[in-house]
């Protein structure tokens, strides 16, 4: 497993790997009563994740890095909004069937 951090400042480097992506899913977390947690996938586009990281709020605590061959903007908490860049089309097309349900 290889990890590279990307300083969250880098806007253009940020934006070249998502312009590179064959396609990104965003996840979003809802609270259930009972303190778990259920993850909702939808494909976005680069201008999402970089409307996301603008705001203030999240580019206050946002962590941005290549883990394996993935690309990875998200918030600090595993319950935060995360967005996944992948490189190839046939990985991002089976992650859309498995996590989003669309063909």
């Amino acid at each position: 497993m290889s990890l590279i951090i990307v300083r969250k400042n880098a806007r253009k480097q940020i934006k070249q790997a998502l312009m590179n992506a064959a396609g990104i899913l965003k996840r979003t977390a809802h609270s259930r009563v009972d303190d778990s947690y259920d993850y909702i996938y939808q494909v976005v586009s680069v201008d999402d994740v970089l409307q996301w990281l603008d705001n203030e709020d999240n580019y206050a605590d946002a962590k941005v890095r290549y883990l394996d061959n993935e690309f990875i903007v998200s918030g600090p908490y595993y319950f935060d909004d995360k967005f996944i860049a992948y490189p190839d089309q046939a990985t991002f097309e089976g992650e859309k069937k498995h996590l989003v349900g669309a063909d």
